[in-house]
């Protein structure tokens, strides 16, 4: 089994409240692990991806009230979407 490491240098969030950072980025660490672990083949999506040096993510829904890990949740869905899952 192959081991994926995902490493984020910087996550650009707009529109979103600065002491809201910490919490969406663990919403999305946790779905990110989720759906890896979840998908026996998205290992090897990424894996054949490669090196991202930069990774726009398409519209993602976010409803107005969702907490911050649900939003950092959604985003990695929206990375799932992109990396071809």
């Amino acid at each position: 089994m192959k081991r994926v490491v995902v490493h984020i240098d910087r996550l650009v969030l707009k529109g979103f409240r600065h002491e809201d950072r910490h919490a969406i980025a663990e919403g999305l660490r946790e779905e990110l692990n989720r759906l890896l672990l979840a998908e026996p083949n998205a290992a090897a999506h990424f894996v054949a991806r490669g090196s991202l040096p930069r990774l726009k993510v398409g519209g993602v829904r976010i409803e107005t009230e969702s907490k911050p890990v649900t939003v950092g949740a959604q985003l990695a869905r929206g990375i799932a979407r992109e990396t071809g899952r």
